[in-house]
């Protein structure tokens, strides 16, 4: 089966929630073993099935992704290019960057932000944000772009943890 057939049928499992859900966002906060840095994982709950999903081990690996339940993950044995993903608050810049799909674990998939150069910057985008967050997924197999709106609740207070624990430098927080 080929790369596209496999992202193809990964992505037609999917079923983002296109309805505005209350988004609750939390940071968990750890010592690293492998490190003197912190690692830190922020979650902002869209639904049961699909999360924004950031990590970061100190300031130098920050990772952002829009996770979701695809059933049977198995099929992303390595990821995979998938098209563009865009995160935006309602008070701030749409950050724009290519996405790859990756198994998250046996049962989600992943949409990676793959622009290194302003990932903090997004991330710290969600903690400005008033009201909602957007996240907007235009996949190489679709004809049509897909968006996600959540709650900013409680992004700002999370967003802070995060930063802090990553020891990125952010202006404003």
């Amino acid at each position: 089966m080929s790369i596209k057939s496999k992202l193809a049928i990964v992505v037609a499992t999917l079923t983002l929630t296109t309805a505005g859900a209350q988004a609750e966002w939390m940071t968990t906060v750890e010592d690293d073993l492998f490190s003197d840095n912190k690692t830190a994982v922020m979650v902002s709950m869209i639904s049961m099935n699909a999360s924004i999903y950031a990590k970061c081990v100190g300031p130098d690996a920050v990772y952002l992704a829009y996770i979701e339940a695809a059933g049977d993950a198995s099929s992303i044995t390595q990821p995979m290019d998938a098209g563009d993903i865009v995160f935006k608050g309602d008070n701030g810049e749409r950050f724009t960057s290519k996405t790859s799909i990756y198994r998250h674990n046996d049962k989600y998939v992943g949409f990676s932000y793959d622009d290194e150069a302003t990932v903090a910057d997004a991330i710290r985008d969600f903690g400005e944000a008033d009201s909602k967050i957007s996240v907007g997924l235009d996949l190489i197999t679709s004809d049509e772009p897909m968006t996600v709106t959540v709650s900013a609740r409680g992004s700002s207070k999370a967003v802070k943890q995060f930063i802090e624990a990553c020891a990125i430098v952010a202006p404003n927080l």
